[in-house]
């Protein structure tokens, strides 16, 4: 009976199973003392085991968190996994393959994981795939703790432009995070950078006065185009028009991510069919990287010259 019941748990919950569930399956104490002897079941962490010569998985890792009774919860590169981020770099993708876990209750059971030390509330906790993991706001927080910025960035707008992540309620999020938090600083900044916060006109703005200051040859701005589509009624931020080169300043109006998104592809995609080339540049770009800009622009132009 008791080898029977601890399959019937090791099948349906990938390979693992606990004491408790044992006992209250009815199986003695006595009974799990003499498997755990004989070494026919193996523990994993206190009071969770798996069967001998069934190696335990990322998932039955996961599983075996679950089953500590110790508010274990999956966070961190891990919660990244579950909730399918995408742009996670290859190194942390590779890293998401140890199981990362914050514990609830300050306890700490040892265990297939790594255990971070941070502070949960009740809803920076939710359930995916039957599983206690954080919310994907305190994902995206605990992530700015191992990432880079730059990797972080590349993260946040994938979720900003898929719509699982909303700026709004992030920033509201992050700003009721005290400022001792690793990572809020971070996740501040890349936050700033994308609000609307700058309008186009002042982007449009510096843009030119970063290109008269260059000697490159002038632009025309709001230059319309039949190619561009009824957005803006049919116009593009800057052009060379008799160069076929055209220029979108991207004001990060994250606030329509996934129309904007597709929108600004199709757009991409008929200036090429119409045998012109157009570049997009950011407001970090222009304000934190002008050489950048101007060297894009200088090549496009002896190119299309």
């Amino acid at each position: 009976m008791a080898d029977e019941t601890a399959l019937a748990f090791s099948d349906a919950q990938h390979g693992v199973f606990g004491r408790s569930q044992l006992v209250e399956a009815g199986v003695p104490t006595s009974t799990i003392g003499s498997h755990l002897a004989r070494g026919t079941w193996i523990k994993i962490s206190p009071g969770v085991y798996r069967l001998r010569g069934r190696p335990i998985t990322w998932s039955g890792a996961v599983e075996a968190s679950q089953l500590t009774g110790t508010g274990l919860v999956v966070s961190h590169l891990s919660a990244g996994r579950i909730h399918r981020f995408g742009s996670l770099p290859t190194r942390a993708a590779a890293a998401s393959a140890e199981l990362h876990v914050t514990s609830t209750t300050g306890r700490r059971p040892s265990g297939p994981w790594v255990t971070h030390r941070s502070s949960l509330t009740r809803d920076d906790v939710t359930m995916a795939n039957g599983w206690r993991v954080t919310t994907r706001h305190r994902t995206m927080l605990d992530l700015a703790s191992v990432l880079t910025h730059e990797q972080l960035a590349r993260v946040l707008d994938t979720e900003l432009v898929s719509g699982h992540c909303n700026l709004e309620a992030l920033d509201r999020f992050v700003a009721a995070e005290g400022d001792g938090l690793r990572g809020v600083t971070t996740l501040r900044s890349l936050i700033a950078d994308r609000h609307d916060v700058r309008c186009e006109s002042e982007l449009e703005r510096r843009f030119l006065s970063l290109v008269r200051s260059s000697g490159l040859p002038e632009l025309e701005t709001q230059v319309r185009v039949a190619w561009a589509g009824a957005r803006r009624n049919g116009r593009i931020d800057a052009a060379y028009p008799s160069l076929r080169i055209a220029i979108e300043l991207d004001g990060r109006r994250w606030h329509s991510d996934s129309a904007r998104f597709e929108s600004d592809r199709h757009r991409d995609q008929q200036a090429a069919v119409h045998g012109w080339t157009i570049v997009r540049f950011t407001w970090t770009q222009v304000t934190q990287r002008p050489e950048e800009v101007i060297g894009v622009l200088g090549a496009l132009i002896e190119r299309a010259a």
